[in-house]
């Protein structure tokens, strides 16, 4: 696993500003919706009120209005600290009907972030759906409230001099759906929060630093599904929150090509990955360090420059369980699994997983007892290992073999672990060939209509014999 001192000392500074910004706020008073309408050509097909600059928009909205903005290029960095009354604001593009359709409008200013509040902390709840933005010389969207913030369905590439998205709340949760950050100076999305993180079906490549840098304070959650970085120039997904708390969750996602981590999680709280995977990044495939437990399933990590997974769940003398399941960790350059700074007393278990050629298929750097039994290590042989002489698969190196503790690795699976009991089924012959059990899910039918044409035929034959 590797470190980066300068990064770490960054990030601490980040987290302490957000602290410093969280603050008491009085409640509103309560403000009447209103639809405001933005249309370049001054129609909005006949809806009003209409103006033809989002600026003006916002400059006549209290809390609580939306603006919807019809198709066009707008050129001018919106300020929404500018609201009449600033407070609770969205604004989403629309098609020539005036229908909510992303992707109708770009805001692209000659200078300055397309959406930003100039007076911080911003008062207020801020959704932002369906826009493009570039900047020439800052961030897309730099946004710092009090309350929550939800990007939707935005594109914010090629921002040269900055992030895509800059998106901090110092007392409520910021969400992501569906958007785009690619190819910007800095990280394509830069999320800061007091509450929770939500990243949804969202992508950030070829980005100057991270693709995502995550920042969660406390007990927030951090819950990312669908969403891929690729081809970064740090992680992929970089999520660097305080030790004291806060849980990740990541599902369906994938970090490719990374100059750093794939996936590089840092965190207080309970770390859960499943069906994710992090290929040829030039450092860890997945590398987590936690105090708390380590739930990987279904995932790949395969051709990075470091370990595959690569695991610290110890801080001070706390630590969790870690459990590996139905993984693979294959051709990465040091080890398939590192596991480091590990405390006795709790669960490691590593089992189905199909573990081959790493240059260390599983090393233990704690003297602790590890359950590694039940995995494919590339040979029927089993794991290269002192306990195991004629043993040709992926080393494993612990307490006897150059590494520390106990890793217990027998039995061993003689295939992968997909097809291999007790991990998995082996193929069923059927009709002379051999099917693989998933593929028997679509000859069901038709085996149960030869079952009752057979009882059939076997009901008629006895009914003549009867008679």
């Amino acid at each position: 696993m590797t470190h980066n001192k300068g990064k770490f000392l960054l990030r601490l500074g980040l987290l302490a500003l957000l602290l410093a910004a969280v603050r008491l706020t009085t409640a509103p008073p309560a403000y009447a919706q209103t639809n405001r309408y933005v249309d370049p050509a001054g129609v909005c097909n006949s809806l009003t009120p209409c103006y033809i600059t989002i600026s003006t928009a916002v400059a006549a909205s209290v809390p609580g209005d939306a603006i919807f903005v019809f198709p066009g290029n707008y050129l001018e960095s919106v300020d929404l600290s500018t609201m009449a009354t600033p407070g609770n604001i969205t604004l989403i593009t629309v098609n020539a009907a005036g229908t909510p359709t992303p992707g109708t409008a770009a805001v692209n200013p000659p200078a300055g972030p397309a959406f930003y509040n100039g007076v911080q902390p911003f008062p207020g709840n801020v959704t932002i759906n369906g826009f493009s933005v570039t900047s020439p010389d800052v961030g897309g969207i730099i946004l710092n409230v009090n309350s929550d913030v939800t990007i939707a369905n935005v594109t914010a590439n090629n921002n040269v001099n900055g992030s895509g998205v800059v998106a901090a709340s110092a007392t409520g949760n910021v969400t992501v759906t569906n958007s785009t950050a690619d190819n910007n100076f800095q990280p394509g999305f830069l999320l800061v929060a007091a509450g929770n993180i939500t990243i949804n079906s969202s992508n950030a490549d070829g980005n100057g630093m991270d693709g995502f840098f995550i920042v969660p304070a406390l007990a927030s959650v951090v819950t990312i599904n669908g969403s891929s970085a690729n081809g970064n120039v740090g992680n992929g997904f970089d999520i660097f929150g305080l030790i004291s708390g806060g849980d990740v969750i990541i599902r369906s996602c994938s970090a490719d090509g990374n100059r750093g981590n794939g996936f590089g999680i840092f965190v207080g709280g309970e770390v859960t990955i499943s069906d994710s995977n992090a290929d040829r990044n030039a450092a860890d495939g997945f590398g987590i360090a936690t105090p708390s437990n380590v739930m990987v399933t279904n995932s790949t990590a395969s051709g990075n420059t470091d370990d595959g997974f690569g695991i610290i769940a110890d801080f001070l003398g706390v630590g969790g369980d870690v459990t590996i399941t139905r993984s693979t960790a294959d051709g990465n350059s040091v080890n398939g699994i590192n596991l480091e700074a590990l405390v006795a007393g709790k669960n490691f278990l590593v089992y189905c997983n199909n573990i081959l050629r790493n240059t260390a298929g599983l090393f233990l750097g704690s003297d602790v007892n590890v359950d590694a039994e039940h995995n494919w290590w590339g040979d029927p042989s089993g794991p290269n290992h002192p306990n195991n002489p004629g043993g040709t698969g992926n080393p494993i190196r612990d307490g006897a073999s150059g590494g520390f503790g106990t890793v217990d690795f027998a039995p061993w699976l003689s295939g992968p672990f997909e097809i291999t009991p007790p991990c998995g089924a082996p193929p069923i012959p059927v009709g002379g060939f051999i099917v693989p059990v998933s593929k028997l899910e679509l000859l069901a039918p038709w085996l149960g209509l030869v079952a009752l044409i057979v009882v059939a035929v076997a009901v008629a034959i006895r009914r003549r014999r009867s008679a």
